[in-house]
């Protein structure tokens, strides 16, 4: 891991072992400065720069993260203002600015993560004198704390700063200039700090390294140079060395550490891949599907064929390209060797101090920094003209430039202690998701009981069954198979099966009529395929909240689309009976969120302009779609003109369903579904609709003179309005509906929370 410290740069590089190396960690106490209080906004000390240039030395350290592949950046003495923007491509910042009661920037610390590695922020302690700020990661399975830190020149040495951050057993680094010079760690001199934090590290079990050649080179040769920045360890598992990198044109120059490590930090990139789509139908013109079916085991049987005959076919078809060994915004080889020639000069000025040298230093640095910025605005130039002038194009690119990158945390499990193993990640989440995919408690009530009993019977019974023939009209033709192909998304997700929408959009005739002939299947047994129930579950955070917690991820599941198109062609069939009620606007065609919220506000503008009061109440759901209890909703649908034998077909696919949960390219145990309709199916808006289609209003309750209530429903969203010339009894109306739903609720174990809002 490579980490940056305003004047240090910290690798723990993998030195032992094969792997891939640990990400470099750099850390640089006085980065960008010109002078010894310069820091990221300060002067940057080039000839034919001004003094106060914003930015400082950004422009440098960009360039050396990407050489370097830096994954931890430790800024010390920043000099920022809080306004003042600190970014790096694909970095996560934190930062700690301090500004004078004057309003000038001093002293400030920051710590940039890059966003594929797990991190954590760390509260920040308070010190008396030393300036901090720390991540927590996790290195081969150990936690691990990294801290920038800075100690302002004439400040008095207090033990207690170097206690708060190595108060416990957790492996800890701490890098920065101290100002506590010590031959002990390669400085010239011996100075009363450095005395004092020998003597400490002594008495407390901590390390202090230095690097073996000076981190400060002074830009007058008669001042000499020494070694300023130190790095302290306590408790590491790993050896550890230390050395200065010659990349920066400044006086402070970074140091990089390098921790003997072999765990990898970061997972792979996935590979790209070409596919011969000529050969993939060539491989599926000979595929052959039974033309009936007249039980489930040969539906299954069809359905796992089919999937095992696509997969061998697309794997057969399809090239692993070679991974791409530069990135877009990496220097032109002719740029790498002037840098390399930059370091090499960098090395000899700071050995030899010959005014000659320093000459030649400066001239290839200038031009190296004006060559690089040119590089660099050509390669935007190229990016916009790259981009085209279509919304799509446009959106695309405003999304990549103005969205930050979340940070990769670990989570916390049940005796909150912290994970950052991939594997141990999809637990936690696949745990939290199974307790989630549960129903509601169900009521204790007698009448609930009676009738949760009731509906369990009846469904029972139904199930058991023989299964009634379908209506020749509801079965499915090669045609209406190839233009539902059509219409799929060309770039989503595949499933677990890994199949993508390109692969079955490239289906030849033969493999399209085999598809439908299993579809026809389906319908005809009333048996959804077992593979096919299988969901590959990824989580994204939730905007706002903390994401350490597994309650503030969102899941997203990802199905097989094979599957979802035989979803749309049963969805066809539904909404033939199914009429959802006007007051539903969520997933319903000409309908939106907007025109429900408008459809509202209407009504409450024109209530306000009769002089009368709308009282509201909402009603939020509690895990809407994961906890449907699938008893009754296939009671709901048998009381519709639904044929049986489609309803029967539903109650298969929702049933026996189980999902998996993927963390980077690691994945979770199976684990079961025993409620709720599927995340990312077609299928399952409409279904959410059938069983909240009999929500409770004030029908057949009301007086002649009455008006009902207002009902507003968009997808599991539900609300009341009732308006009256006095709010009390436009409350008193809300009352009476408020009434109804308890007993609503217990029947169909549907739990919401209660909002009050402001009268109108």
């Amino acid at each position: 891991m490579v980490v940056v410290h305003g004047r240090q740069i910290i690798d723990l590089r993998a030195t032992s072992g094969p792997g891939d190396p640990w990400p470099p960690t750099t850390s640089a106490t006085h980065l960008g400065a010109g002078a010894d209080d310069g820091g990221l906004a300060g002067s940057t000390d080039r000839p034919g720069s001004g003094h106060g240039a914003a930015t400082g030395k950004l422009p440098d350290l960009r360039t050396l993260v990407q050489s370097q592949d830096i994954h931890i950046v430790l800024l010390g003495e920043t000099k920022l203002r809080p306004k003042q923007q600190l970014r790096l491509p694909n970095f996560f910042v934190y930062r700690r600015d301090e500004v004078s009661p004057r309003g000038i920037a001093f002293r400030g610390t920051a710590v940039l993560v890059r966003r594929d590695i797990v991190h954590g922020g760390l509260e920040q302690p308070d010190f008396t004198n030393t300036r901090s700020i720390g991540v927590r990661v996790g290195a081969a399975g150990v936690d691990l704390r990294l801290f920038a830190a800075y100690r302002p020149p004439g400040s008095h040495f207090c033990y207690s700063d170097v206690h708060t951050i190595f108060d416990d057993s957790t492996p800890t680094i701490l890098a920065g200039d101290l100002n506590t010079k010590h031959t002990a760690w390669g400085s010239r001199v011996i100075s009363p700090a450095g005395r004092q934090l020998l003597q400490d590290s002594e008495q407390h079990e901590y390390e202090v390294i230095g690097p073996d050649t000076p981190s400060h080179i002074p830009t007058k040769p008669r001042f000499r140079a020494d070694v300023l920045d130190v790095v302290l360890c306590h408790q590491l598992p790993y050896p550890i060395y230390v050395e200065v990198l010659y990349d920066m044109d400044t006086q402070h120059l970074p140091i990089l550490i390098t921790l003997g490590t072999t765990a990898h930090m970061t997972p792979a990139r996935p590979p790209t891949h070409r596919t011969d789509w000529d050969a993939f139908r060539s491989a599926l013109e000979e595929l052959h599907i039974c033309k009936s079916f007249s039980c489930p085991e040969e539906v299954d049987t069809a359905a796992q064929r089919l999937t095992e005959e696509v997969q061998a076919a697309y794997s057969a078809a399809t090239t692993r390209l070679p991974a791409q060994k530069s990135r877009r915004w990496d220097l032109p080889p002719h740029l790498k060797l002037a840098l390399q020639k930059k370091h090499n000069l960098q090395k000899l000025w700071a050995r030899t101090r010959c005014p000659r040298i320093k000459r030649e230093l400066n001239h290839i640095t200038q031009n190296l920094r004006q060559a690089v910025w040119t590089f660099r605005g050509a390669a935007w130039e190229e990016t916009i003209e790259q981009a085209g002038e279509d919304w799509k194009s446009l959106h695309l690119l405003c999304r990549r430039l103005t969205r930050s990158p979340a940070p990769v945390c670990p989570l916390f499990d049940k005796t909150e202690a912290r994970r950052y193993a991939a594997k141990e990640r999809a637990e936690i989440l696949a745990e939290h998701l199974e307790e989630q995919f549960t129903p509601h408690t169900p009521s204790d009530t007698p009448e609930a009981a009676s009738h949760h009993v009731q509906v369990e019977r009846r469904v029972e019974e139904f199930l058991m069954a023989p299964v009634p023939p379908l209506p020749g009209d509801y079965f499915v033709s090669p045609a209406e198979t190839g233009k539902m192909i059509s219409r799929l998304p060309k770039r989503k997700a595949p499933g677990p099966d890994g199949i993508p929408t390109a692969a079955i959009r490239q289906l030849p005739r033969r493999a399209m009529v085999a598809m439908t002939r299993l579809f026809n299947g389906i319908l005809r047994t009333g048996h959804f395929p077992k593979n096919w129930k299988m969901g590959r579950v990824i989580a994204i955070p939730k905007a706002g909240k903390d994401p350490r917690l597994a309650t503030s991820q969102r899941p997203i599941t990802l199905l097989s689309h094979i599957a979802k198109l035989f979803e749309r062609i049963a969805l066809r069939r539904l909404l033939r009976h199914l009429i959802p009620r006007q007051e539903q606007f969520g997933f319903r065609s000409g309908h939106s969120t907007t025109l429900q919220l408008a459809r509202v506000l209407h009504h409450m503008a024109a209530e306000h302009n009769r002089g009368r009061r709308t009282v509201g109440v909402f009603l939020d759901i509690e895990k809407a779609f994961d906890r449907v209890w699938h008893p009754g909703l296939v009671f709901k649908l048998l009381n519709t003109q639904i044929p049986p034998a489609l309803v029967r077909t539903v109650a298969s696919f929702l049933e026996g369903r189980s999902f998996f949960v993927a963390v980077e390219d690691s994945t979770s145990d199976p684990r079961p579904i025993h409620a709720g309709v599927p995340q990312g199916s077609c299928l399952s808006p409409c279904l959410y609709g059938v069983y909240t289609d009999d929500i409770p209003t004030l029908a057949g309750q009301l007086q002649d003179w009455e008006e009902d209530v207002v009902l507003a429903l968009c997808a599991d969203d539900s609300a009341y309005f009732a308006s009256s010339r006095r709010a009390d009894l436009a409350a008193a109306k809300i009352q009476r509906v408020l009434d109804l739903l308890p007993e609503w609720l217990d029947k169909w174990r549907v739990a919401v929370k209660l909002r009050r809002r402001p009268p109108y």
